[in-house]
């Protein structure tokens, strides 16, 4: 479901629910639609590999950059979401997570966007994610990176139970 198409609730802490949930279900399951919870005047950042970080600032760059990304099929578990409102009805997300492919590796990342109202509801105004390259963990016991601290609680899985 697309951000033009969500029944947005009234409160703040709904709305991030809804947000999280469709955001990233979309993301996994039809990456193709992402580019519908933004709209003309979206910022979208990611840092690449080298460190640097990039920004889409089209629908069309923004589109071409979450396709590019091969986010399909893989699975999102949440760590911690945090929110909030702004004094002109915006609210800010922050959201620490783990992104699981299908070679059974984690990677770490956290994403933070800032919600901005429409007539439809809300879109993202602004989304930045930084991804922890060097903190990557084997799925199970064997090999998970001591060093590093997770409680993860899936929001959205494409696997099956």
């Amino acid at each position: 479901m697309a951000a033009s198409e969500v029944q947005w609730p009234d409160t703040a802490d709904s709305v991030i629910d809804l947000f999280v949930d469709e955001y990233y279900k979309t993301l996994h399951e039809h990456p193709e639609r992402v580019y519908m919870f933004y709209l003309d005047d979206s910022k979208h950042g990611r840092q690449g590999e080298d460190g640097i970080m990039r920004t889409a600032t089209t629908l069309q760059e923004i589109d071409q950059k979450i396709r590019s990304l091969g986010y399909a099929g893989c699975a999102t578990e949440i760590s911690s979401v945090d929110s909030r409102q702004s004094s002109d009805d915006r609210v800010l997300v922050l959201v620490t997570e783990f992104l699981k492919g299908n070679d059974n590796l984690r990677l770490e990342f956290t994403q933070s966007f800032i919600l901005a109202r429409h007539d439809k509801g809300y879109y993202v105004l602004n989304d930045v994610l930084r991804i922890f390259y060097g903190l990557k963990h084997q799925d199970g016991n064997e090999g998970q990176d001591s060093n590093v601290e997770s409680h993860p609680t899936p929001v959205q899985s494409n696997e099956k139970p």
